[in-house]
Order: C-alpha cells, then structure tokens, then sequence
C-alpha cells in the first residue's frame, strides 16, 4: 500500500522542506486531507500577510529621496533571503559597502529590518515581514 506522500515548496531560501505522510485506509485519508486543507488556507493567509507587507515595505522606501532606488532594490533582495548582512547584501546588489549600509540603515530606521546581533561590525539584519510570516 502506498502512501500519499507531499512535499510543501521552500517559500524562503535557507529553510528545509517539510514532508507529511498521509495515511493510505480511507477512513484516516479524510481526516488527513481535511486537516491538509485547514493547513493550507492557513499558510495562504500567511503568505497574503507576507506578500502584503512587502508592498508596504517598498512604499516606504518613497519617502527616502535619492536613496529609494537602492532601498527598495534591497527590500525586494530581503524579500527572498530574510537574514543579510551589509556585506553580503551589498555583494548580492552590486554596490560599494557604504551605499549598501546607508540602505539598510534606512530601513531598519523605518522598521522595515531589524538588526539581530547587537554588534557593531558584521550585524546581521532580519526583513520584518519575513519574521510575520514565520512566527
């Protein structure tokens, strides 16, 4: 007897896919999916929490002047890895260390990001929206 077996997609680069293994008498399967099927309006109401704060996160970025560009290139970086340093988001993006460090700076100032370390060399900065979608 086999199995239903299904893979959730990766949303976020760095996280490990999950797997559920349903179980193959009928009885069990209709609890199973439905329990599925609660579990994924529940994770799309997540991801339409998420996809709606980055929208919020890029309109932010009007308000920085010359810097908007570069910030909001940035938030669409976060968007995808949650978790970067300066310098690593500056090497992603193409630009010099300070240009990258004054986005970011911007942003955490907006609460867009926060830094989690504490440090004041190699901080690491986390996209808000991202912990939502987590938590």
């Amino acid at each position: 007897m086999a199995s239903l077996a299904r893979a959730v997609a990766v949303m976020v680069s760095g996280l490990t896919a999950d797997v559920l293994v349903l179980p193959p008498r009928g009885d069990d399967l209709a609890g199973a999916l439905y329990a599925l099927a609660n579990e994924a309006r529940a994770m799309r109401r997540r991801v339409m929490v998420f996809r709606e704060a980055c929208e919020t996160a890029a309109a932010r970025c009007d308000a920085f002047g010359r810097g908007a560009p570069t910030a909001e290139s940035l938030v669409r970086l976060l968007s995808g890895r949650p978790a970067l340093t300066v310098a690593s988001a500056a090497e992603a993006m193409a630009l010099s260390t300070p240009t990258a460090g004054a986005a970011m700076e911007r942003l955490a100032d907006a609460g867009v990001v926060r830094e989690i370390t504490g440090r004041g060399r190699d901080r690491v900065f986390v996209y808000a929206p991202a912990v939502v979608l987590a938590g």
